[in-house]
């Protein structure tokens, strides 16, 4: 379910932090669902059990997971949502990313096709074969 980009500049909390998001608004993870525990996480993926804690914790903070006794689950309340502003950010995002992919000569079609496949949840990897 989580991947970790060690070679990536964004820190790891932040890459859990979008990952668990993302699962949760495709499905994977779902409301009042148990979150695996810090120490089961952080053994599975190899990070440090306090960098799984710090991510969990500013879940906890933004509502999007619930702290309880025993660990922490997805929070019941519908947290994650998309505002007009956001989605008017993420598209200027995208049209500045398709004017960077015209300058340096990126295929559109390819960069489309691999927008599919990210969208769908598969392996970038897989577009190869």
């Amino acid at each position: 379910m989580i991947e970790i980009d060690t070679e990536s500049l964004v820190p790891i909390y932040s890459q859990l932090i979008f990952q668990i998001k993302r699962a949760i608004v495709l499905g994977d993870l779902t409301h009042g669902q148990s979150m695996p525990s810090v120490r089961s996480l952080a053994g599975d993926i190899g990070v440090n059990m306090h960098t799984i804690n710090k991510a969990y914790k500013l879940l906890v903070d933004e509502g999007v997971l619930v702290q309880e006794k025993k660990g922490f689950k997805v929070s019941e309340k519908e947290v994650i949502q998309t505002s007009v502003e956001n989605s008017q950010q993420i598209q200027q995002k995208i049209d500045e990313l398709l004017i960077d992919s015209l300058i340096f000569g990126i295929d559109l079609d390819a960069l489309m096709e691999t927008r599919l496949y990210v969208m769908k949840g598969c392996d970038t990897d897989d577009l190869d074969d």
